[in-house]
C-alpha cells in the first residue's frame, strides 16, 4: 500500500488554487469532475473520487443508509416506545412525513445521505492513502464540514483553507420555509375572496400538482393539470362529478386553479382554527423532542462515528417546521373532504408531507384513495422502501404503520416488483394500469409531421436536435455547463432546452450557453413535441427519460456527481448511455450523433421500458378511472407494446 503524507480534497482546479501551496508529493482527489489536464501533466498525483471510491460501493452506501435510518426509527426511544409511537398525530405516526427530510432534500446541505455518502468516500480513500495531514476547503459545504468531523474522530491532522461561505445558501432552507408559510396565508385569503361558490359535492377528489398545470402546447391557452388531463376527459365524458386541488410548491404566487372550472386552491382550507391547531402541535411535539433530545443524540452513530453534531440542525429544523406543516395539512384535507365528499380520491406525489396527509384524512374519513404513481421509482426511492412490518397487511394507517393508499396504481412491472419486494406493499394494494399521460404517445407518432412541429417550435428541420432536460436540483448550473462543455462544435445541429416545471432559471441557461459559445432555445412547454423531433436526449434522471424512450430516442444519462448513481439507478438498468465523467459523456454525445451503435441502444431501451410502462394501448386512463370507480379493470392483453 502506497502511503502518502498528505492529501487534499477539492472539487475544480480552481478549488486547487485557493488551497494555495501544497506539500511536495500531496495526492489530489477531485470529488466530481476528472481533472484531464493535471492527470496528463502530473499522473499518480492528481486522481479523481472514481479512481478509489467506484460507483457499486456508492450504491451499497446508499443501502446501508437508508437501512441504517429506517432502523433507527424501530429503536426504543421512550418507555419502550420507538420514535413512530412516541410522536403522532391524530393517531398517525409524523415519522412518515419527515423521514425523507433527514434523509435527503434538494435544498439542504446536510442529511444522512449526504453523511452517509461522503463518510463512506473518505473513509475508502482515506484508508487507502492513510495521510498524516488532510487539506481542505472550509467553504460550508457538506463535504467539506463531513470530512473535516471524520478527520478529527479518527485524530488525523486537517488543514482548511477559508472560502467564502454562501449565506444565502445555508440560509435558503429557512428563507423558503417562511414564505412558503407567507404563501399558504395568501393563497388562502386570495382564494376565500374570489371563490364565493365551491363544489359542494363531488363523486372524485383529484388532488394534483400545481406545476403541472400548464397548457399543453405553447399555441394553446387552455391549462390543465398535465398528469391528470387524461382522467378529467374521461370524468367528463362519462358525466362523474369531480373536484381537481392542488398544491403549489412553485416560486410564484399565482392562484391557477381559481381559473379551472371545478378548481379549490388546496389553502382554500386552511383556515385560522387548522393555523393555530397545527402551532399548538408544534410547540408540544417540540417540547417532547427537546426533552429526548439527549437520547437521540447518544444514539446517533453511524459506522462507527457521532454523526449527532452533523445532523442537530436538520432535527431541530423539522421538529420547528415540518411538524406544524404535517398537522396543517391533514387538517385542510380533512376539512375538504368533509365538505366534498368524495366516494374516491385520486393523488399524485403521494409521498410527500402534503401527498400523506391527504392518504392520512381519506383513509381517516374511510374513503378510498389511490395513488397514481408520479415519476420512475428505483430499488433505492427512499419513501417507497420499507422495511418488514412498515405497511401494515391491512393497511392500517395507524401509528406505527405507514400510510399508503388502498391502491397505488404503477406504469408496469419493474415498478410492481420493487414495491411488493423492497416497498414491503401488501400485494393486493399495487395495480398495473400504466400511465395515463402516455396515452397519446402513439397516436403522436402515427401522425405529427417532423417538419410541421420543427417550424412551430421554431427549430429548423434539416438540422439534428439535442434535448436537454433539467431538473431543480442545487447542482443544475454545473451540470448544465458540463453538458455544453462535451456538446462538439457540430454545425449541423442544434440544442433545446426543456426547464423543469420549478426550475426558473431560463436566463441563466443561456448565459451559459453564451459563454460555451452555444445557441440554444429554452422552452417550458411542448415535451412531446420536442421529444418527437430530437435525435439526442441527455438528461440526469428526470422521468420524462421514460418518455424519451416511448419515444424511441437515444438517452444519455450524466451522472457526473458522487451521489446521483445511488439516487437514479433504475436508468443503470435501462439500456441508455451513461456518462459518469465529462469525457465519457463527450463520447456519448459523438457517438449519438454519428449513429454509432444506434440500433443496439434503442433495442436495449425497447425491452426495459415494456416493463417499466406496461402496454402503450391508449387505455391507462381508462384503467385508473376503473380503479377510482371501484370496478373490474378492463382486459388487457399481457404482452407489452410501444
Amino acid at each position: 500500500m502506497l502511503t502518502m503524507s498528505t492529501l487534499a480534497f477539492v472539487n475544480t482546479s480552481e478549488d486547487l488554487r485557493l488551497l494555495g501551496d501544497l506539500p511536495p508529493g500531496t495526492r489530489i482527489i477531485y470529488l466530481d469532475n476528472s481533472p484531464a489536464k493535471e492527470r496528463q501533466e502530473e499522473p499518480g498525483i492528481h486522481l479523481c473520487r472514481n479512481d478509489i471510491v467506484d460507483d457499486d460501493s456508492l450504491y451499497e452506501a446508499y443501502s446501508k443508509a437508508m437501512k441504517w435510518l429506517k432502523e433507527w426509527s424501530c429503536k426504543p426511544l421512550n418507555q419502550g416506545k420507538n420514535f413512530k409511537e412516541v410522536f403522532t398525530y391524530q393517531g398517525v405516526s409524523i415519522w412518515w412525513f419527515i423521514d425523507f427530510w433527514l434523509f435527503y432534500h434538494e435544498l439542504h446541505r446536510m442529511t444522512i445521505q449526504d453523511i452517509a455518502l461522503n463518510l463512506h468516500i473518505v473513509d475508502t480513500i482515506i484508508k487507502k492513502e492513510s495521510p498524516s495531514t488532510v487539506y481542505l476547503l472550509d467553504d460550508g459545504s457538506a463535504f467539506s464540514d463531513i470530512a473535516a468531523h471524520y478527520c478529527i474522530t479518527k485524530e488525523i491532522s486537517i488543514v482548511k483553507k477559508k472560502k467564502a461561505r454562501s449565506f444565502v445558501r445555508r440560509s435558503k432552507p429557512y428563507i423558503f420555509e417562511f414564505l412558503k408559510y407567507k404563501k399558504y396565508a395568501f393563497r388562502h385569503a386570495v382564494s376565500r375572496l374570489f371563490m364565493h361558490r365551491i363544489p359542494q359535492k363531488a363523486d372524485i377528489l383529484l388532488v394534483g400538482l400545481t406545476a403541472q398545470l400548464r397548457a399543453e402546447r405553447k399555441a394553446q391557452k387552455e391549462m390543465s393539470d398535465q398528469m391528470l388531463k387524461p382522467i378529467i376527459d374521461l370524468l367528463e365524458k362519462n358525466s362523474i362529478s369531480y373536484a381537481y386541488t392542488d398544491r403549489d410548491f412553485t416560486r410564484t404566487l399565482g392562484i391557477k386553479t381559481i381559473g379551472l372550472t371545478r378548481g379549490i386552491p388546496s389553502e382554500y382550507f386552511m383556515s385560522r382554527k387548522r393555523f393555530k391547531e397545527a402551532n399548538e402541535f408544534q410547540k408540544k411535539a417540540f417540547q417532547e423532542y427537546l426533552r429526548l433530545k439527549a437520547g437521540i443524540a447518544k444514539s446517533f452513530v453511524y459506522g462507527g462515528i457521532p454523526i449527532w453534531p452533523l445532523i442537530e440542525r436538520r432535527f431541530d429544523f423539522i421538529f420547528k417546521h415540518k411538524v406544524a406543516e404535517t398537522a396543517l395539512w391533514i387538517g385542510a384535507f380533512t376539512d375538504m373532504i368533509n365538505t366534498l365528499d368524495p366516494k374516491s380520491i385520486l393523488i399524485i406525489d403521494e409521498t410527500g408531507v402534503s401527498g400523506r396527509a391527504a392518504i392520512a384524512a381519506g383513509r381517516m374519513c374511510n374513503k378510498n384513495v389511490v395513488g397514481l404513481q408520479h415519476g420512475a421509482i428505483s430499488p433505492l426511492a427512499f419513501e417507497y422502501v420499507h422495511l418488514k412490518g412498515e405497511v401494515s397487511n391491512n393497511l392500517d394507517i395507524s401509528a406505527p404503520f405507514c400510510p399508503v393508499p388502498n391502491k397505488t396504481a404503477v406504469y408496469g412491472e419493474n415498478t410492481r416488483a420493487v414495491l411488493i419486494n423492497e416497498g414491503n406493499y401488501p400485494e393486493k394494494s399495487i395495480t398495473i394500469t400504466g400511465q395515463p399521460r402516455y396515452d397519446i404517445i402513439k397516436q403522436l407518432k402515427d401522425t405529427l409531421d417532423r417538419n410541421k412541429v420543427c417550424v412551430e417550435l421554431g427549430l429548423d428541420p434539416s438540422k439534428k436536435i439535442i434535448l436537454i432536460l433539467t431538473q431543480p436540483s442545487k447542482d443544475r448550473l454545473f451540470l448544465a455547463r458540463s453538458i455544453f462543455d462535451a456538446i462538439p462544435d457540430h454545425k449541423d445541429c442544434q440544442i433545446a432546452l426543456k426547464l423543469h416545471p420549478r426550475d426558473l432559471g431560463h436566463q441563466e441557461y443561456e448565459e451559459l450557453a453564451r459563454k460555451a459559445g452555444l445557441d440554444i432555445k429554452v422552452y417550458t412547454q411542448d415535451i412531446f413535441l420536442l421529444l418527437f423531433v430530437s435525435d439526442i436526449v441527455i438528461q440526469r434522471d428526470s422521468t420524462v427519460g421514460i418518455e424519451a424512450m416511448l419515444f424511441e430516442k437515444p438517452l444519455i444519462c450524466a451522472y457526473l456527481f458522487s451521489m446521483d448513481i445511488a439516487r437514479t439507478s433504475q436508468y443503470l438498468q435501462s439500456g441508455c448511455r451513461i456518462a459518469r465523467t465529462s469525457q465519457e459523456l463527450q463520447h456519448h454525445i459523438r457517438e449519438a450523433l454519428d449513429g454509432a451503435h444506434h440500433q443496439e441502444y434503442l433495442h436495449a431501451q425497447s425491452a426495459w421500458v415494456k416493463k417499466e410502462a406496461f402496454n402503450q394501448d391508449g387505455q391507462a386512463g381508462q384503467r385508473v378511472v376503473d380503479l377510482m370507480l371501484k370496478r373490474k379493470a378492463r382486459k388487457t392483453s399481457t404482452t407489452c407494446t410501444i
